[in-house]
């Protein structure tokens, strides 16, 4: 779930889970800028399943990455990646 309580992992993405519990999906979508990308959720199926807090998404293009839809933390929680992977706080 997004911060607002949305589905955000379909059972239809390809995906798989690491050792320690992480769930790992990747999808591409061509309708949006051509990327591919990859969504985790750190603690896999435990809760709280919610975007910013244990789900987060790495936006994979030709030329960059993203982390997931901007730099914003406070409102979808698709921005948070960046702030988890500096250090600092992220929901």
């Amino acid at each position: 779930m997004d911060l607002d309580g949305d589905e955000v992992v379909s059972d239809t993405q390809p995906g798989f889970i690491l050792n320690d519990g992480t769930l790992v999906t990747m999808y591409w979508n061509p309708a949006s800028g051509g990327h591919s990308g990859i969504i985790y959720d750190v603690n896999g199926f435990k809760k709280p399943n919610t975007v910013g807090k244990d789900i987060f998404r790495l936006m994979i293009y030709a030329d960059r990455l993203e982390y997931g839809f901007g730099t914003d933390c406070s409102t979808t929680g698709w921005g948070c990646l960046k702030n988890l992977l500096l250090g600092e706080d992220y929901y």
